[in-house]
């Protein structure tokens, strides 16, 4: 990632009673400089453009590298915007997805930047974190096996073996 502005598209409908919120929220971080700028679609008029992105429920929003579905609180949308700026939110959105039982979007995710993995080490190295998300990460790592890339991270995970806490050396 970079460290350079996100960019958001946000689909929305009429008739939607949080798009309107959300999309104030996101033209209030674009004048903060938070944002590139914000490029607002009704769904509703342009199903072909909605579609293509798979959207099939509003607000979806597409921030920076990371695509959110229903609505976010301010606060949650500023803290997603500040991840997007670089690395750091890869395992907050990850996490995210597992959470919500979204295995292979958090896959394509990861699969579509290898250098998302490395990020994941801070989830598998918390043992607090849920054990949904924890093995989501795992079954990622899994399907890196015998590539370059998990070779890469080996030192790394075998240091994870010698951790104080059971669930982590697991």
């Amino acid at each position: 990632m970079t460290d350079a502005l996100p960019e958001c598209l946000l689909f929305v409908t009429p008739d939607c009673p949080h798009c309107a919120t959300v999309q104030r929220e996101l033209e209030g971080l674009q004048q903060q400089g938070m944002t590139s700028g914000v490029v607002v679609v009704d769904a509703s008029r342009q199903p072909e453009l909605a579609a293509q992105h798979g959207v099939r429920s509003v607000p979806w929003l597409k921030l920076g590298p990371y695509t959110l579905i229903g609505v976010q609180s301010p606060a949650e949308l500023r803290q997603w915007a500040e991840w997007a700026h670089g690395d750091a939110g890869a395992a907050h959105y990850v996490a995210h997805l597992l959470d919500s039982g979204n295995y292979a979007q958090a896959s394509a995710f990861v699969h579509a930047d290898a250098g998302r993995l490395q990020p994941l080490l801070a989830i598998v190295a918390d043992p607090d974190e849920k054990l949904a998300v924890r093995l989501g990460v795992s079954a990622l790592f899994e399907s890196y096996a015998g590539t370059p890339t998990l070779q890469s991270l080996l030192p790394q995970l075998s240091g994870l073996c010698r951790h104080a806490d059971h669930r982590v050396r697991a």
